[in-house]
């Protein structure tokens, strides 16, 4: 696309609110309505009431600020240029890839794009993309701020930035500034949460707030550690002492705590205990925070996507503040708490003459009283009087990772068919089995490690896994990668990114082979695997092609759903080119964070992918310790017969992986795969046959559940 010469310049930098360095730059789109006259660019598009707006934020919240011309690429406020009628909404990918590259040319040549961290994009996706993809690439932040907003919520967006506060109501004054605090106490707390049981704070401080307006508030700062997100992880808690002690604000570690001692809260609307989508806008108290994605910095299996707020563990005014906004958004707590005071940690805690028991209470005083013969949840629930069903289901499950339930799985249903029993009874038909226990971690370290026997017994069962990887991996060395049993259908996916995003995505209720073999016979249908033209068919149209008989898959109406969201987001957000995805970037984690972000992809085949890419097509990253086993079925059985989990759950499968192969637990994921897909079926497993029989228990009796 080419860049027609604008007609003058009055200054060729337009310096912000700083002066000379521009850290944030903010970039705004062109508008329809222009001045019929030739004039500079930011009086071009002034008839635009959204430009308006947009314009004028930019130029006070960042530091310099651009507009971005189909026509003219990059213009800075003083260009002068004529009006024109052209637009990049109605442009192919390529040409946006062209005009992309073209304005990141005039950014380097007219910007210092060393003193720019982040830019901001005040514009439609057709402007944002690709451009803040090849930002992305030279590692520059980008954000989004309209991301997913029509024009007239933009509108609504823009003016509650402008509009003057109304005066602050007592509950309002409350979420102010933190003028002073006064350290009344420090020690050691229990809480009681009203599911999970008690949990133990190493610290905690009880402050006195003096807020603007001269009010004063106590709360309560406690720090903790807790297993969250795959691993135990640093916990503060900022409590609200009245009328009982409530928990305000939640905040767990990042991935990166350790360096950067940076914690996240997962924002919550107000009123009530639900998330900001990324789309979402969230609340105006919460701006003066950092908000960012949750996702960005906790890379972990069931890891929210939506925003959160960043804060330093030493921060504790914003940690105070944040609470007492919290608390104005959510006046009555959703938990019963126990009463504010300072105890020594304990497993149990009786409940006192005259208090109400909490529900695990009940449930401990069910086994331990009546001592039944054996329970399942729904006569738990029955006899104890504890609803709903769920929170039962968590309390036995608790109970049972602490040692004081076991269980028994008596088939399947709802509750996994488990019969649940006291530790210290067994079953009358059943013999005692050795089980890994796990449990609430002491505060820093990680769960509760397995028994010496049972830990020995889990390093045997990796060995065999890893020998049986080598294995695997030397009758590999020559000749091409085999994903299905047709070299054409192989020779694809190692040619074609495209193909292997797409065998990637509709792994799913199929044969692996079935999977890998549909980008070949997709292209041979269509005669091209083109995604800015797969893109532009229709849903129905696609899956038309799938079904066709003999069809490519057995969902062929969700599969086409997920090929034309995959087509979309590589022609949008990496410029046509699916390699970008993995290309250039270093990080495992970043590269499943990618595949996360597709339509149909989970953590089991966003694992998959990197796997694959690291292990098999050669692509190099600097922490292959972040690379899990994939959550799939066959990984799953394997894991749970052979002893190397307790549990069928996925937070168990990756954690024992990250556990026994720390330095990359993906070298596991193959070998698991292949035996449980050979040997170790749900029925008629064939033991003898397994390269996993001489160190595998064989607890056969086990499967678990299929979605």
């Amino acid at each position: 696309m080419k860049c027609e010469a604008y007609l003058g310049t009055r200054s060729e930098l337009s310096i912000g609110r700083t002066g000379a360095v521009m850290a944030t730059l903010g970039l705004v789109s062109c508008t329809k309505s222009k001045q019929p006259h030739a004039c500079p660019a930011e009086e071009m598009y002034m008839p635009s009431a959204i430009f308006r707006k947009a314009w004028q934020y930019a130029g006070k919240h960042y530091d310099s600020r651009g507009v971005l011309s189909a026509k003219y690429g990059l213009l800075l406020a003083e260009d002068v240029i004529a009006p024109y009628d052209e637009t990049l909404k109605s442009a192919g990918g390529s040409q946006r890839l062209a005009w992309a590259r073209m304005v990141l040319d005039q950014m380097r040549r007219r910007l210092d794009m060393s003193e720019i961290r982040d830019v901001y994009f005040h514009c439609p996706e057709a402007y944002s993309y690709p451009l803040a993809t090849l930002l992305e690439e030279r590692g520059t932040k980008v954000h989004l701020p309209m991301k997913g907003l029509r024009q007239g919520e933009q509108l609504s967006w823009y003016g509650r930035q402008g509009t003057p506060s109304a005066a602050p109501s007592a509950g309002q004054e409350q979420s102010g500034e933190v003028l002073e605090k006064e350290l009344l106490w420090e020690g050691q707390l229990t809480f009681d949460w009203p599911v999970a049981g008690p949990e133990q704070f190493e610290r905690a401080c009880r402050y006195r707030v003096a807020v603007r307006g001269g009010q004063t508030t106590d709360m309560m700062v406690a720090f903790g550690w807790r297993p969250a997100f795959g691993r135990t992880r640093r916990r503060i808690i900022a409590f609200m002492t009245a009328p009982a002690l409530w928990p305000a604000v939640e905040l767990v570690a990042t991935d990166d705590y350790d360096e950067s001692r940076q914690l996240l809260w997962a924002v919550k609307q107000p009123g009530s205990n639900r998330h900001y989508a990324p789309l979402e806008q969230p609340h105006p108290d919460f701006r003066p925070f950092r908000l960012v994605r949750f996702k960005d910095h906790i890379r972990a299996p069931r890891s929210y996507s939506s925003w959160a707020v960043l804060l330093s563990e030493d921060d504790i005014d914003s940690i105070i503040k944040l609470g007492l906004i919290r608390a104005t958004h959510k006046h009555q707590p959703t938990a019963r708490a126990a009463p504010a005071a300072v105890k020594k940690a304990a497993p149990t805690r009786p409940p006192q003459p005259g208090s109400p028991m909490t529900n695990t209470q009940r449930v401990r005083q069910y086994f331990t009283e009546v001592r039944p013969g054996g329970a399942t949840i729904s006569d738990i629930q029955r006899v104890t009087g504890v609803a709903p069903y769920q929170q039962v289901y968590q309390i036995v499950h608790r109970l049972v990772d602490e040692g004081f339930l076991r269980f028994e799985r008596r088939g399947r249903g709802r509750g996994g068919g488990k019969v649940f029993y006291l530790s210290e009874t067994l079953p009358p038909t059943a013999a005692p089995k050795a089980a890994v226990p796990s449990g609430r971690p002491p505060p820093g370290q990680g769960r509760r490690g397995p028994t010496e026997a049972a830990a020995a017994q889990r390093e045997r069962v990796a060995g065999s896994l890893l020998a049986y990887g080598e294995e695997l991996a030397a009758k590999g060395q020559s000749g091409i990668v085999e994903f299905t049993q047709d070299p054409a259908a192989n020779r694809l996916i190692l040619e074609d990114p495209l193909a292997f995003v797409l065998g990637v995505v509709c792994d799913q209720g199929v044969k692996a082979e079935t999977a890998w073999a549909l980008p070949h016979l997709l292209k041979a249908r269509l005669g091209h695997l083109d995604p800015d033209r797969i893109g532009q068919m229709t849903k129905q149209e696609l899956a038309a092609v799938l079904a066709r008989p003999s069809a490519l898959h057995r969902f062929p109406n969700k599969m086409a759903d997920y090929v034309l969201a995959a087509c979309e987001k590589v022609v949008k957000a990496y410029a046509g080119d699916a390699s970008r995805i993995w290309i250039g970037c270093s990080s495992s984690s970043e590269i499943a964070r990618r595949f996360d972000e597709f339509r149909g992809i989970d953590q089991k085949k966003s694992s998959m992918a990197v796997n694959i890419l690291v292990r098999d097509l050669g692509v190099q990253v600097a922490d292959p310790e972040n690379i899990d086993v994939s959550y799939d079925v066959h990984v799953r059985r394997v894991f749970l017969r052979s002893g190397v989990v307790d549990r069928d759950s996925q937070e168990e499968v990756v954690a024992a992986g990250r556990e026994l192969h720390p330095e990359y637990p993906g070298a596991l994921d193959l070998p698991a795969w292949y035996a449980g897909r050979n040997w170790c079926h749900p029925a008629s497993p064939d033991c003898g046959g397994c390269p996993l029989s001489s160190a595998c228990p064989e607890r056969v009796e086990l499967d678990v559940e299929t979605f």
